[in-house]
């Protein structure tokens, strides 16, 4: 029986998508990269996000949604650009608050409103969409710099990466791969590596695995002519932020969800870090590797040692993609054992030990010759 668990946020994902038929129609797209392997119907999908226990596979690929909302709202709640594509939505005529009857405004489409009213109507929905559009910007900086924050100062998580030379380019596109985090070293083996000297010497660089740090997003502030005490006020919301729960947004009263309120403490580490960013010239040395939805393939084995050596090791392709937050990897082709051979082929290959071991003892007798000749 599969486990179950409970959406969390399913309350505060609803009032920001509106209506269920965006979350159905998101999972029918991307549930099986999950394991859904059945479609889900608007049904089970309310009742999950009223907080209903469901089997983890659907609340892991809501959670998963949820993330991507919070990453960019806007992708997600960027309303219609025209009124008449809000006919026969009440939500809309109760937001927006036209001077229209409902009863008019749900049949704009067979009974176009007076010019009068619609220029009315239509600037209030481009009001609204600037101002959502706003704090959805908002929003999308805070959730960076909370990121960048948790990343640099709260709970840094760090990975090791090794520069593997010499492999051919059909299996990586790129020369570095990223040590199992596991405890099991996986890299591909140099062909430099012999049956003599097995192991091969691992030079390895420490990345964070979060996106970015604050000196990148410090540097992209100001890239824009900001001050040093703008900086350092960016930087003490960030601070701040990592106390806060950053709902989505209220996109019925076009707002944000949350507040933040700097301390003299968020205040104090927010200088501590501008100073180094301006020291530094805003390098950021421990950055990832790779940009949102980088997908790379690297060769290896479950050991450091040559195949041919020990015969256990079994290569495989692993596929990294880097999704913004951490490393996702699976596997594209696995080791397979050679099938068994036929007779005939053991026989041929008996034939041709038998040749090798008679040319070997001619080179030994001939060598001996030569030998003693001397």
């Amino acid at each position: 029986m599969s486990e179950k668990s409970e959406f969390a946020d399913g309350e505060n994902l609803r009032q920001f998508l509106v209506q269920v038929k965006r979350v159905v129609e998101w999972l029918h797209e991307n549930g099986e990269k999950y394991g859904l392997t059945e479609k889900v119907n608007d049904g089970t999908v309310s009742r999950a996000l009223r907080g209903e226990q469901f089997d983890h596979r659907l609340t892991d690929a809501l959670d998963a949604l949820h993330c991507e909302a919070m990453r960019d709202p806007w992708k997600w709640c960027a309303p219609p650009e025209t009124v008449e594509e809000l006919t026969g939505l009440p939500w809309w005529h109760e937001t927006l608050k036209p001077d229209v009857p409902l009863n008019t405004w749900n049949l704009m489409r067979k009974r176009p409103l007076s010019e009068d009213r619609r220029v009315k109507a239509q600037g209030l929905l481009d009001e609204y969409r600037a101002r959502l559009k706003a704090v959805c910007d908002m929003h999308a900086a805070d959730a960076r710099l909370k990121m960048a924050w948790a990343a640099d100062v709260v709970h840094p998580g760090y990975d090791d990466w090794v520069e593997v030379d010499g492999l051919p380019l059909n299996y990586t596109q790129n020369p570095w791969a990223l040590l199992d985090r596991e405890g099991g070293r996986f890299v591909e083996v140099s062909p430099g590596v012999t049956r003599q000297n097995p192991y091969k010497q691992i030079e390895t660089a420490k990345r964070r695995r979060a996106p970015e740090g604050m000196h990148t997003v410090l540097r992209d502030f100001a890239a824009t002519n900001k001050t040093s005490d703008e900086l350092v006020e960016l930087a003490a919301r960030a601070s701040a932020l990592q106390d806060v729960d950053m709902l989505l947004p209220d996109v019925q009263e076009c707002k944000l969800s949350y507040e933040v309120s700097p301390d003299e403490d968020d205040y104090e580490a927010a200088q501590a870090i501008v100073d180094q960013a301006l020291l530094s010239g805003f390098v950021d040395a421990m950055a990832p590797k790779f940009a949102q939805g980088d997908t790379w393939d690297v060769s290896v084995h479950n050991r450091y040692y040559h195949p041919d050596t020990f015969t256990e090791a079994q290569p495989v392709v692993l596929r990294y993609t880097w999704t913004g937050q951490d490393y996702s990897c699976e596997t594209v082709e696995s080791w397979q054992p050679d099938p068994p051979k036929s007779e005939a082929e053991k026989a041929l290959d008996r034939e041709v030990q038998q040749a090798w071991e008679g040319y070997e003892w001619k080179v030994a007798l001939l060598d001996k010759i030569e030998r003693n000749k001397s």
